[in-house]
C-alpha cells in the first residue's frame, strides 16, 4: 500500500438550488468549503460518526480502492482498532454485488462457510448496529442510486435496510450527484 492524504471536507451550507449545473459543481467542488480541512489518517474512517453515510472521493487513480481496502485489512489481521464489531468490503463493479436487490443477495458476494441466511438473520435483528458497511466504486454503479433503482444500495442509503448501520462509498468527484443527498461528510484522496 502507498502513504495516502485523507483531507475532511464538510460543508458549511448545503446548496438548496435546483440548477442541475450548481448540483454539479456542489457535488464537483463539495460546496462551500469548511473553515478547516484536516488531514486524518486512513484508521479514521474505523470511528462512527454522526453522518452514518461519508464519502471519499478523488480521481481516478488517487487511491480510493487502496484506502478502503488498507483501512478494512487492518482491521481483519488486527493491526488497528474499530468502532464497528462488523466491517463487509463490497466492490460495486462487482456483478453480484451490482445486482443486489436485498440483503441475502449483497451477502453472497462473500462464500461464507456457514448459512447466509442467519447472517442476514443477524445484521437484521440488530438493524445494523455496529456494523459498516464499505462500497466502493458508487461512480461505476451510478445507476443504482437513481430514485427509480431497486438496488439493495439505494435502500441502505435510505435507512430502509439496517437503519442503525454506518456507510461509506466511494466515488469519483462529479459523477454521482445523488450522494450528496444522503451524507454531508466527504473525505477527499
Amino acid at each position: 500500500y502507498v502513504k495516502l492524504a485523507i483531507l475532511k471536507n464538510e460543508p458549511s451550507a448545503k446548496s438548496t438550488t435546483g440548477d442541475q449545473s450548481a448540483v454539479l459543481d456542489h457535488f464537483r467542488d463539495w460546496g462551500q468549503k469548511s473553515k478547516v480541512d484536516c488531514f486524518i489518517k486512513p484508521e479514521e474512517l474505523l470511528k462512527k460518526s454522526a453522518d452514518k453515510t461519508r464519502v471519499v472521493f478523488g480521481q481516478a487513480g488517487m487511491g480510493k480502492t487502496t484506502a478502503l481496502k488498507y483501512v478494512t485489512r487492518q482491521v481483519a489481521i488486527s493491526k488497528c482498532e474499530s468502532d464497528f464489531k462488523v466491517i463487509l468490503y463490497f466492490p460495486l463493479r462487482d456483478g453480484t454485488v451490482g445486482s443486489a436487490t436485498d440483503l441475502k443477495g449483497l451477502l453472497s458476494y462473500y462464500e461464507l462457510g456457514c448459512d447466509i441466511a442467519s447472517v442476514e438473520k443477524w445484521l437484521l435483528e440488530r438493524r445494523g448496529k455496529d456494523v459498516l458497511l464499505v462500497f466502493d466504486g458508487a461512480d461505476e454503479a451510478k445507476d443504482l442510486l437513481s430514485e427509480n433503482s431497486q438496488s439493495v444500495l439505494l435502500r441502505l442509503l435510505k435507512a430502509r435496510l439496517l437503519p442503525e448501520a454506518s456507510i461509506i462509498l466511494s466515488s469519483r468527484p462529479g459523477v454521482c450527484p445523488d450522494l450528496q443527498d444522503h451524507c454531508s461528510t466527504f473525505y477527499e484522496i
